[in-house]
């Protein structure tokens, strides 16, 4: 199958999103509402859409542009996976001018994800360095 890579999302393609958040454990309570904001306020948003314009496979980073990037929510639709889609997005979002330059890019995976991300040397941080979260009252 044959996709295209974009940066922008139409409407209908944040739908698409949504529903790519809907089937993921760690973001399916995701409200629609909110995705317009997360996309505007993202720096640099990479999808791939099959030929009919459907979103298929999206990330996004946030950066500085000179020492610090984070790499959010690397998604595949499930029937589109293993066709190089996630590689695909890893590989255009180290090359984006916004991050290509930086010094230093962060994701956070799961333990079974570890193996993939090795492929372009993310490698685990530092052991003094623990990662905290601080969220929104509800």
């Amino acid at each position: 199958m044959n996709y295209s890579r974009i940066e922008r999302l139409t409407a209908a393609q944040i739908d698409d999103l949504y529903q790519l958040y809907r089937g993921e454990w760690w973001c399916r309570d995701r409200q629609r509402a909110d995705l317009e904001a997360m996309l505007a306020h993202s720096d640099v948003t990479l999808g791939f859409c099959t030929e009919s314009g459907r979103l298929v496979a999206f990330t996004r980073l946030l950066s500085d542009q000179i020492y610090q990037a984070i790499l959010f929510d690397v998604i595949v639709h499930p029937q589109h996976r293993g066709q190089g889609l996630g590689r695909a997005l890893i590989e255009a979002a180290l090359q984006h001018p916004a991050v290509v330059n930086v010094e230093t890019v962060t994701l956070f995976c799961r333990s079974e994800m570890i193996p993939f991300y090795q492929k372009w040397d993310f490698a685990a941080l530092r052991a003094e360095i623990h990662a905290r979260r601080r969220r929104r009252s509800a």
